[in-house]
């Protein structure tokens, strides 16, 4: 028995082949042309089981496996590059904190700064269908403050009301129009009730696997010394000038040393 070898049976062959890409048992079994019965998983289970077929999957497995990493070109320099690409990018193309003007900094006397009549006559309505008990509660709300609010808006360094801090606000970029690390960078993405969840790659994770595979934390535990982060990033920019990289790496100077 050659595992090498496409099994005789020209139905066991077809369920080896497609087990072995990942299609369920059942399925794989039905497509190899079983017929699709109440029985159909079991026997596909029993099938899978037998020797000869077991021992097919497995050397289908690894082939495919092996065809997949030289199509990719997998290896120690594509996991570093992958690390790297993953530690260094930018969270800010992802999301980022805008600070802008609060309501205040340019309203008319200190006022309240609406966007537009329409903002101001919800709230105004908002509050005119209040019964007079709560009415008498809350302020009428005014125009006073003037219209043409935009976050955009500079800070104004002298506003009484937030003292020259303004307000921030959670901004989420435009994933198609990030660069392809930051891409990388990003894990998920999902609409919630509440707004846009973004989730990105532990990076910290990402300089660990890149200590990982280049030996960083095997060599005199450089770890523990002051140098292990320029020993770790030293051999990532070794590494990966090695690979033909065209990242353009900064590296200091080295200070002048008293003769």
């Amino acid at each position: 028995m050659n595992p090498e070898e496409p099994l005789e049976n020209w139905k066991h062959e077809q369920f080896a082949c497609q087990v072995a890409t990942g299609i369920p048992a059942r399925a794989a079994y039905v497509n190899a042309g079983y017929k699709d019965t109440k029985s159909a998983e079991a026997s596909a289970s029993i099938l899978q089981r037998t020797p000869k077929v077991a021992a097919r999957i497995s050397h289908l497995k690894k082939t495919y496996a092996a065809a997949q990493a030289e199509e990719v070109k997998v290896d120690d320099v594509w996991l570093t590059r992958q690390y790297l690409t993953v530690a260094t990018a930018d969270p800010n193309e992802l999301i980022r904190v805008k600070t802008g003007a609060c309501r205040y900094c340019h309203g008319a006397n200190g006022e309240y700064h609406w966007r537009n009549r329409d903002e101001f006559a919800r709230h105004h309505r908002t509050w005119a269908m209040l019964p007079p008990e709560k009415q008498a509660t809350r302020e009428e709300p005014n125009d006073l403050g003037g219209y043409g609010y935009s976050l955009h808006l500079p800070i104004n360094p002298d506003c009484g009301n937030c003292d020259g801090l303004g307000t921030s606000r959670v901004a989420v970029a435009d994933t198609a129009k990030a660069s392809p690390a930051a891409r990388r960078l990003l894990a998920t993405i999902k609409q919630t009730r509440d707004g846009v969840e973004i989730k990105v790659h532990d990076q910290m994770h990402a300089l660990d696997q890149l200590g990982r595979i280049i030996g960083a934390f095997e060599k005199d535990n450089k770890q523990k010394g002051e140098g292990a982060a320029d020993a770790l990033m030293a051999a990532i920019l070794e590494r990966t000038k090695a690979a033909g990289s065209k990242i353009p790496f900064a590296t200091a100077q080295p200070e002048d040393k008293p003769e």
